[in-house]
C-alpha cells in the first residue's frame, strides 16, 4: 500500500455493501503527512473556480476592458431577451393563475437558456419553479449542493391523517404576544402579503374546510421576530409538524464569512504580488491601467422577498395539502399561502438552488448572491463594471436590492471588514459595537425574571426553544452562557490577515490518559513542531493533583475530556510567542473535545472554564488556529501523555524538555479558588 491513511476498498466497482478497509498510520507517518498540510483558510476556500478566474481576469484586463467585455455581455442577454419575447409570453399564458401572479414580470425562458449557457447542472429546477416546490415529501437531488440524505419523520399521509388534531394544537398555541403594537404589526404585514398575492385571506376555520372541501388541513402558528432593524414574520412549520414529512436529499454549502476572507486575502494577494498564480492553474498580471495603489470598494446584492418569489406544489399525491397560518390577534384568523412560507423546510432548499444559479447568471462580474458581499475593483461611475442595472432587470426585477459602493462591507452576523485594507495586502475584520451591545442585552433580559403574563409571550417563548413554560431548573446553565457569551462578544479584538503572513504552520499534537488505578492515573502530554523555528519539541504536561481532585468531586466518573483539553489550553499559555499571528495545526483523538474547542462551548461546566481561557488566549495571540482529529493509534502526543517523551522525541528529530506545570492562574481559574462567573466579570465591559 502507498500510503497508510488512504481508505482502500477490496473493488473498484464501488456499491452498496463493498467492504472498505484502511491501515493507521504510524507516528511518523502522520507527522510526515501533518508537516504537509496547510491551514484551510489558506486552501480550503469554498467559492467556485470560476471566482477565481474571475478575479484574475478583472485584474488582467484592466477597467476598460472589462467594462467593455461586460456591456458585450449585457447586451447579448437583452437581444436574446427579445428573441424570446413572444415564446416567454405564451409560457406565461399556459400558467396557472396563482402561478401567473406570481411569476409576473420574470423572464423564465432567458433565465433558462441562461442556466444552459453557463453550465448550470440542474434541470430540475425549471420545472420546479413552474409547478411549485414541494413541501412534503422527499426532495429531489441537486448536483449543485453535495448530497446529503436526511429522510422524512413520517410520511405526507401520515402528517394528513394527523392535521385535524395538529391543527387544533396549533391553533391553540397563536395567542398574542402581550403587545398590542407588535400584533399589529403582524396583522398589517399578513394583509399587505395578501394584498401582493402571496396569501389569500384572511379566513376562519369553516371557510378554510368549505374552500378545500374537507376538515384534514394543516394549521401553522405565524409569529414575530424581532431583528435589529426589522420585524421577520416567521411560520412555524416545524412546530406544526409540516417540516416532519419533508426529506433532503443535499447538504447545502453555501458562501458564508469563511468564503468571504478567502476570496477577499485571493484577491489582496494577487494585488501585491503583481504578477504570479495565485492558484496552480490560475495567472494574475495585473493590468497597469488600474489605478495605482488599487483599492477595493465592498457593494452587496440582497435577495429582497426571496421566498415570496416562489410558488410551492399545492398537489402532493393527488391531493390537496395547504400551509395555513393564523395570526397573532384575540380573534384567530386565517390565509392560505401560495408562495414558499418563511420557516419550511422546502424554502431552506428553494432560494439557496436559484441563488447559486445566479452567481453564474452574471458570471461576467466578481460577485456573490445570498446576501453576501462583493468587492470590485474600485472604478469611476462611468465605468461601472457590473453594469448592474441592465443585467438585474432582464433577469429578475423584483429580486434585487442594490447597496451602494462603500469602504466597509456590513454582514448580517454583526461583523465588518475594511476593504480598503487590501491596497496594502491586508483584510481587517471586527464586531460591529452597536451589534455586539445589542446581544449582550440580549443576553441579559432573556434570563430576567418574567411575569406570570408574559410567560405566554413571543420573546420568553422564543428564547427558551419553544418550551411549555420556564424551566427554572436551566435558569443557572443559561445564566452562565449568556455571561460568556457577552464577554467573549465584548472581547473579541479586531483581526488582520495580511499577504505576508507565514503559511505554514505551527504543528501540535495533544493527548489526555486517564487510567483509574495505575500508580499515575491522570496524564498529558504535548509534540510540538514547527518547520519556521525548527522548534522539535516533546514533553509531558503536568496534572496537579488539586486539578483532578476537583474534576472528581464534581461527581464525574471519567475527566477524560478535561484531561484531552488541559494539554491544548497550556500549549497556548506557556508557549504563545511560538504561535503569535501564526496558523496552528492541532491534532487530537477525542471528537467531543474537538468539537467542543471548534464551537467555543460546551454543556460541561468544567470544559467550558478550560474553553473560555483557551479562547481568551487566541484573542491576545491573535492567531489562527484549526484543530482536527488524529487517530489514537497515530497520535504522537499518547507518548509524552504516557510518560515517554523521550520516544515522541526520538520520532521527530527533537528534544525533550521537563513536564510543563500549568500556570496558577489556570489552576485557580479551574479550582474555583475565583468563581468562573467572577472571572468572566472580570472581563466585562
Amino acid at each position: 500500500m502507498k500510503d497508510r491513511g488512504t481508505l482502500v476498498s477490496i473493488s473498484d466497482q464501488h456499491k452498496m455493501g463493498d467492504a472498505v478497509f484502511g491501515v493507521y498510520r504510524t507516528h511518523e507517518e502522520f507527522v510526515q503527512a501533518a508537516l504537509q498540510a496547510k491551514h484551510p483558510i489558506d486552501f480550503a476556500c469554498s467559492f467556485p473556480e470560476l471566482l477565481v478566474k474571475n478575479i484574475a481576469k478583472v485584474l488582467n484586463d484592466g477597467p476598460k476592458l472589462v467594462n467593455a467585455r461586460r456591456k458585450l455581455e449585457v447586451l447579448k442577454v437583452k437581444k436574446l431577451a427579445v428573441q424570446l419575447e413572444s415564446e416567454e409570453q405564451k409560457l406565461h399564458q399556459q400558467l396557472n393563475p396563482e402561478m401567473a401572479k406570481l411569476l409576473e414580470g420574470k423572464r423564465l425562458l432567458l433565465w433558462k437558456e441562461l442556466m444552459l449557457r453557463t453550465g448550470y447542472d440542474d434541470p430540475t429546477l425549471f420545472d420546479e419553479m413552474l409547478s411549485g416546490f414541494k413541501l412534503v415529501g422527499q426532495a429531489k437531488v441537486s448536483p449543485q449542493f453535495p448530497r446529503g440524505f436526511s429522510s422524512m419523520q413520517q410520511s405526507p399521509e401520515e402528517l394528513r391523517r394527523k392535521s385535524l388534531w395538529m391543527r387544533k394544537a396549533n391553533l391553540a398555541k397563536c395567542k398574542s404576544s402581550g403587545r398590542k403594537e407588535l400584533d399589529k404589526l403582524v396583522w398589517q404585514q399578513t394583509l399587505e402579503e395578501c394584498d401582493a398575492g402571496w396569501m389569500h385571506g384572511p379566513y376562519d376555520e369553516r371557510q378554510i374546510s368549505d374552500m378545500v372541501g374537507s376538515n384534514d388541513w394543516l394549521a401553522t402558528r405565524r409569529f414575530p421576530l424581532e431583528q435589529k432593524d426589522k420585524t421577520r414574520l416567521i411560520d412555524d412549520a416545524l412546530a406544526s409538524g409540516l417540516n416532519s414529512a419533508y426529506g433532503t436529499s443535499n447538504k447545502l454549502t453555501l458562501f458564508d464569512i469563511d468564503t468571504l476572507v478567502a476570496m477577499v486575502l485571493q484577491a489582496a494577494r494577487a494585488m501585491q504580488q503583481k504578477s504570479g498564480t495565485i492558484t496552480t492553474s490560475v495567472y494574475v498580471s495585473v493590468s497597469a491601467l488600474w489605478s495605482q495603489p488599487l483599492q477595493l470598494v465592498g457593494r452587496t446584492l440582497d435577495l429582497q422577498s426571496a421566498y415570496k418569489q416562489d410558488l410551492f406544489s399545492a398537489v402532493e399525491n393527488n391531493q390537496t395539502i395547504g400551509l395555513w397560518t393564523a395570526s397573532s390577534r384575540a380573534a384567530q384568523s386565517c390565509a392560505l399561502i401560495t408562495d414558499l412560507a418563511q420557516g419550511a423546510g422546502a424554502g431552506v432548499k428553494g432560494k439557496p438552488i436559484r441563488s447559486r444559479l445566479s452567481d453564474l447568471a452574471h458570471s461576467a462580474g466578481v460577485k456573490f448572491a445570498m446576501d453576501a458581499p462583493a468587492p470590485n475593483a474600485a472604478a469611476p461611475a462611468a465605468m461601472n463594471p457590473l453594469a448592474p442595472d441592465a443585467a438585474q432587470g432582464l433577469l429578475t426585477p423584483q429580486d434585487w436590492q442594490e447597496k451602494t459602493y462603500c469602504a466597509r462591507i456590513l454582514l448580517r452576523d454583526g461583523s465588518e471588514m475594511e476593504v480598503q485594507a487590501t491596497k496594502a495586502g491586508m483584510e481587517q475584520w471586527r464586531n460591529l459595537p452597536k451589534y455586539v451591545a445589542h446581544t449582550a442585552e440580549i443576553t441579559r433580559t432573556v434570563i430576567k425574571p418574567y411575569k406570570a403574563e408574559e410567560k405566554t409571550g413571543i420573546r420568553s417563548e422564543f428564547y427558551s426553544g419553544n418550551m411549555h413554560g420556564w424551566d427554572d431548573s436551566l435558569k443557572p446553565e443559561l445564566a452562565v452562557a449568556c455571561l460568556y457569551a457577552r464577554v467573549v462578544l465584548q472581547n473579541a479584538q479586531p483581526r488582520t490577515l495580511t499577504v505576508d503572513d507565514e503559511q505554514t504552520p505551527v504543528l501540535v499534537f495533544s493527548d489526555g490518559a486517564w487510567e483509574p488505578g495505575s500508580p499515575k492515573p491522570a496524564g498529558a502530554g504535548l509534540v510540538i513542531v514547527d518547520p519556521i523555528t525548527r522548534t522539535k519539541l516533546a514533553c509531558e504536561v503536568a496534572v496537579p493533583g488539586p486539578l483532578v481532585d476537583h474534576w472528581r468531586d464534581m461527581c464525574k466518573s471519567q475527566i477524560i475530556a478535561e484531561l484531552e483539553l488541559l494539554p491544548v489550553v497550556v500549549f497556548f499559555s506557556e508557549f504563545g510567542q511560538l504561535c503569535r499571528k501564526r496558523r496552528v495545526l492541532v491534532f487530537v483523538d477525542n471528537n467531543a473535545i474537538r468539537d467542543s474547542v471548534a464551537k467555543g462551548t460546551s454543556k460541561s461546566l468544567s470544559v467550558l472554564v478550560l474553553l473560555s481561557e483557551l479562547h481568551r488566549l487566541w484573542n491576545e495571540l491573535q492567531c489562527l488556529c484549526w484543530i482536527s482529529r488524529v487517530p489514537t493509534k497515530s497520535n504522537i502526543g499518547d507518548l509524552p501523555s504516557r510518560q515517554q517523551p523521550e520516544e515522541a522525541a526520538r520520532i521527530i528529530g527533537g528534544q525533550t524538555i521537563p513536564p510543563v506545570n500549568p500556570s496558577a492562574k489556570l489552576c485557580n481559574l479551574v479550582c474555583g479558588a475565583v468563581s468562573f462567573v467572577a472571572h468572566m466579570k472580570e472581563y466585562l465591559k
